[in-house]
């Protein structure tokens, strides 16, 4: 794996984690796969959009409950800075290479994404995003899955 390829599915194993949890794989797949959809029809680079999209898992200067996750590396030997008190580093640390793993395998194309059209996501609590994801014209994709994910419209893909 290329230092490049390596730092990129870093930054989306933080997003998964983020947006899905430690171990929800198959939605880690669906999120690297929408990122990727993203920065092609943006025209930009991968790493771009997902501070675009996710910026609280590139932000090493935010300081609530949460900043370790823009800290987060699969060899980092000490909890990043922010750690909860009281939660194991080396049990976390495992998962999270094991979702930097799966990151990458998404990124290579040698996971498909378990909902293909899905294309940006929300937190099924945030009802302003909802709204907004159908301001926009994007309809449920019906993934099945913790977040709520969203196609374009058929009429907008035509």
């Amino acid at each position: 794996m290329s230092g490049q390829i390596l730092a990129l599915s870093i930054m989306l194993a933080r997003v998964c984690v983020s947006e899905a949890g430690w171990t929800n794989h198959d939605e880690c797949a669906v999120i690297v796969h929408a990122l990727i959809n993203q920065s092609e029809a943006r025209g930009i680079p991968l790493s771009h959009q997902i501070c675009a999209y996710a910026p609280n898992s590139c932000d090493r200067n935010r300081d609530d409950a949460r900043r370790w996750i823009a800290f987060l590396h699969p060899e980092l030997r000490r909890p990043p800075p922010g750690w909860p008190e009281g939660t194991r580093w080396e049990t976390h640390r495992a998962m999270f290479a094991a979702m930097v793993l799966v990151a990458y395998r998404a990124y290579i194309g040698e996971i498909v994404s378990p909902c293909p059209l899905a294309f940006h996501w929300a937190s099924p609590h945030c009802q302003p995003c909802r709204e907004r994801m159908e301001q926009y014209g994007f309809v449920r994709a019906g993934c099945g899955m913790n977040n709520h994910f969203y196609r374009r419209d058929e009429q907008q893909i035509q």
